[in-house]
């Protein structure tokens, strides 16, 4: 109780999960139907691991419990409180393990990974993840994907495998990664090995063979389209110039919260700035701006960055194949705040080439 304005202060679930281990499950399941929902967490909780050491193979319970403590591990992660965030995550592990072993059934793990634990805590537990991973990508389920699509098509097996290792590298976890990577190559089904990665810093989910792989095109290597952007870059800072200096005007603020209440934002298409990845931004601030994306002009966006839209639209697409995603052609522009990381990561597939042009801000970076 908050004595100077008489007001109930809501527990975190585990302060609550506290009072609650007090309690009889039932009343604590009553007590926490009564209060609204910020407030009846940890007597939830707490209801919930007195129910799980009744019957410890109520999978559905645990699934529920990892919720609780994601969420709480998700709110400590946010304010920077790594010592708080241990013991959140600690129990949450610890029901991801037991229904790791527990069952077989594929939907029902992935549902716990990225249902109840939730792709952003992937990281912060990665061996389990990428167990987790594992284990749904040998299922008979996955592996018959190598037999009804082609390497230009995401396959369940070898897209959980590729997940799974990107989680791994970027944790610093290179053994298991390394010895993941083995076991993915070598893997048979039907009289063939159907993952054809050649290096193991180049694992994406679609990979497409006889595709020259660098790590960077340099000299003769780069592709016409750079000599052209490094000759009008001027015209694409001078738009970046622009829209920063509407968005002071604007009081800061993000241009999707001006745009967003007249423009409809259909995934994966997204107007105006945005988060970039999420999940692959470890600290910081990781925005963007799609000008191009899935062979078509964001034309809202486009307004945000005229010339440079313009300059652009005769180069794109600039293949008349099919996309292998949405994003194997794109024209987008990248924020990041400074001091922000983004996590080792590659992209969905071998066949895009990146070029990156620093336009602002980019002393330092690397």
């Amino acid at each position: 109780k908050n004595t100077n304005n008489h007001q109930i202060v809501p527990p975190s679930s585990m302060a609550g999960k506290l009072i609650g281990s007090k309690l009889p499950p039932l009343l604590s399941e009553v007590i926490a139907f009564t209060l609204p929902s910020h407030a009846s967490g940890g007597l939830k909780l707490a209801a919930l691991e007195k129910r799980l050491r009744q019957d410890p193979t109520d999978l559905r319970r645990r699934a529920a419990a990892i919720s609780f403590y994601s969420r709480d591990a998700m709110r400590e992660l946010t304010h920077g409180d790594a010592a708080s965030l241990e013991e959140p995550l600690g129990r949450a592990k610890e029901h991801l393990e037991y229904v790791l072993k527990a069952t077989d059934d594929i939907h029902l793990l992935h549902n716990v990974l990225i249902g109840s634990l939730g792709p952003r805590l992937l990281y912060e537990v990665p061996t389990v993840s990428a167990q987790y991973m594992r284990k749904i990508g040998l299922d008979r389920e996955c592996l018959e994907e190598f037999d009804t699509r082609s390497q230009f098509e995401e396959r369940a097996t070898q897209y959980h495998f590729a997940n799974a290792l990107t989680i791994l590298k970027a944790t610093g976890h290179q053994q298991e990664a390394k010895e993941l990577y083995e076991e993915a190559i070598d893997l048979e089904w039907n009289g063939r090995k159907p993952i054809k990665w050649h290096t193991f810093d180049q694992t994406p989910g679609v990979y497409i063979e006889n595709l020259e792989h660098r790590f960077f095109w340099e000299g003769e290597a780069q592709l016409p389209i750079t000599a052209f952007l490094t000759e009008n870059l001027h015209i694409v800072q001078e738009d970046l110039a622009a829209l920063r200096e509407k968005k002071k005007a604007a009081g800061g603020e993000r241009f999707s919260e001006k745009l967003s209440k007249f423009i409809p934002r259909p995934q994966p298409k997204r107007v105006g700035q945005v988060p970039a990845y999420p999940a692959l931004t470890e600290s910081g601030v990781w925005d963007m701006v799609q000008l191009y994306v899935n062979k078509e002009w964001q034309e809202e966006s486009c307004k945000l960055m005229p010339r440079t839209a313009e300059l652009l639209r005769s180069r794109m697409p600039s293949t008349s194949s099919p996309y292998v995603h949405y994003n194997s052609e794109e024209i987008v522009l990248f924020l990041l705040a400074p001091g922000s990381k983004v996590r080792l990561h590659n992209g969905g597939s071998n066949a895009p080439l990146n070029i990156h042009c620093g336009l602002s801000g980019c002393g330092g970076a690397y």
